[in-house]
């Protein structure tokens, strides 16, 4: 026999006996889970046990959360029978004592009833607040079926005090137009030396220049944006209804140049308040 037949001999011996090795290895651990079936059922079946305990349990949470934190809670908090209940009946007072807790009873019960009878009162007799005097006041005059006020007879009918009932009524806000109207003379004599034959009334100042929007509607857009919280696209379609249409690119430039007109008084305002001790201002 050759060399290279004795290796290759030796090499066919030694990987059946590796072979060998491992098949007795997976043998082993073949017979170790003979009831690896039953072991896997048994396994299931704790599973599904749990399973149904942990989705009981979640159902008692949920059942406790709505008797505690739902409404009416305090109908559903059972007395505890562990918790110690304070009873005083068994206990002697002496005489002061006794007489201070009667008249505290009887102080309690009557301040009770005060409260019943005025919640009873105020159901049955709402209170009106009444309108303030200072709006202007409308009269409506209604006169009965058949007396004219203008022809009627003081011999017939006397007038007794008239009955009074009054409405709020509100009117919606309005537009109006100032019209500026700036007027020129001319000088008669044409001989006079002056600079300029022509006078004209000087033109007030005006919030914005080359714009047609009043210091009052300047005001009412800024204070309805930032004190009644409306938008400038709400304020145009509230303009809309009363028949004014404005485009929103024009309101915006009014807006910057309030802004702009503001910035003083916001920088005065600014510095009376770092006066104070309750700001400091971080550079």
């Amino acid at each position: 026999m050759t060399t290279e037949e004795t290796l290759f001999l030796q090499e066919i011996l030694e990987e059946r006996d590796r072979l060998y090795r491992e098949a007795s290895r997976l043998q082993s651990q073949i017979e170790g889970y003979e009831d690896f079936e039953k072991e896997r059922a048994s396994f299931q079946n704790q599973l599904g046990e749990k399973d149904l305990q942990i989705l009981s349990l979640q159902q008692q949470v949920e059942y406790l959360k709505r008797k505690v934190w739902g409404k009416s809670s305090e109908r559903f908090i059972q007395e505890d029978a562990q918790l110690r209940i304070l009873d005083f009946d068994g206990l002697d007072l002496l005489p002061e004592e006794k007489e201070l807790a009667t008249s505290a009873q009887a102080e309690i019960e009557e301040f009770k009833n005060k409260s019943l009878i005025k919640k009873e009162k105020a159901k049955v007799h709402p209170l009106r607040q009444p309108l303030p005097k200072s709006l202007p006041r409308k009269e409506v005059h209604l006169y009965p079926e058949g007396i004219d006020k203008d022809t009627i007879n003081p011999d017939v009918w006397v007038e007794l005090e008239p009955e009074v009932t009054e409405m709020l009524e509100r009117q919606p806000a309005t537009f109006f137009v100032t019209r500026i109207i700036r007027h020129k003379f001319v000088l008669r004599d044409k001989n006079q030396e002056v600079a300029s034959p022509v006078i004209t009334a000087i033109m007030p100042a005006l919030p914005i220049p080359r714009s047609y929007a009043g210091a009052t509607l300047l005001a009412d857009l800024t204070i309805d944006k930032y004190v009644n919280h409306l938008p400038f696209y709400r304020q145009l379609q509230m303009f809309k209804q009363l028949g004014i249409s404005i485009p929103p690119t024009t309101v915006n430039g009014w807006h910057q140049e309030v802004a702009d007109l503001l910035r003083p008084s916001y920088y005065r305002i600014r510095e009376l308040v770092l006066q104070t001790d309750y700001i400091v201002s971080i550079r």
